[in-house]
């Protein structure tokens, strides 16, 4: 396989400028980990809800309809992502004086994060917040309460907390190897892209003073 001399005259023009790569990447990774060390840590603590089927319900019906089943559990998704439980619970817990003063509906995107777990009966409900026990506390109360007012609206399924969350032991954000990683990447395509460029441009000064002289 032949390759291009161009890509060859690149690589030998990025080498001899590894300087300006090198101080690029060390820069960038500087200032990843700075910016990751400095950042407010923040905690993920995830509640788990086993959605079973109605009582006496023929389980043979329920595999020859599953994914038109598993589409309706999403119902459950909308009890646990309520504004008003959202709200309650964020006065429950001072989520305001605990993340910030911004409105509700921020603060609940930002803390906030609900969904059926792919192909499964099982709804799940992470809540994010600074401090590592109040993350545990409030995904416990949202299942919790999802569990309660399903068994206040639906005579149907019946939901079951399998998994209450723990407290978690490391930070979900920042992620100090993943910002480098990206940092370091960053770092190498802009003095790359830089070079591509600029070594073009000297090419093309080189030829533009060989026709002046032709």
């Amino acid at each position: 396989m032949i390759e291009s001399p161009e890509a060859f005259r690149f690589i030998s023009y990025a080498v001899s400028r590894w300087k300006l790569v090198a101080g690029s990447c060390l820069t960038a990774i500087v200032l990843a980990t700075t910016v990751s060390l400095v950042s407010p840590r923040q905690y993920t603590a995830t509640a788990r809800i086993l959605i079973e089927p109605p009582a006496g319900a023929d389980p043979r019906s329920t595999l020859a309809v599953s994914q038109i089943y598993l589409e309706s559990l999403k119902t459950y998704e909308y009890f646990a992502n309520s504004d008003s439980l959202f709200q309650k619970a964020a006065s429950r817990f001072q989520l305001r004086a605990l993340a910030g003063a911004k409105p509700i509906e921020s603060l609940k995107k930002q803390v906030l994060r609900i969904g059926i777990v792919r192909n499964t009966r099982i709804l799940e409900i992470g809540a994010t917040v600074p401090d590592a026990r109040r993350a545990q506390s409030l995904a416990q109360y949202l299942a919790e309460e999802t569990v309660g007012i399903s068994g206040s609206l639906t005579n149907g399924e019946r939901l079951t907390i399998i998994d209450p969350g723990v407290v978690p032991e490391r930070p979900s954000s920042p992620n100090v190897p993943l910002n480098v990683a990206a940092a370091l990447l960053l770092g190498l395509l802009f003095p790359v892209a830089y070079l591509a460029v600029e070594m073009n441009l000297r090419q093309q000064r080189v030829l533009d003073n060989l026709a002046r002289r032709v």
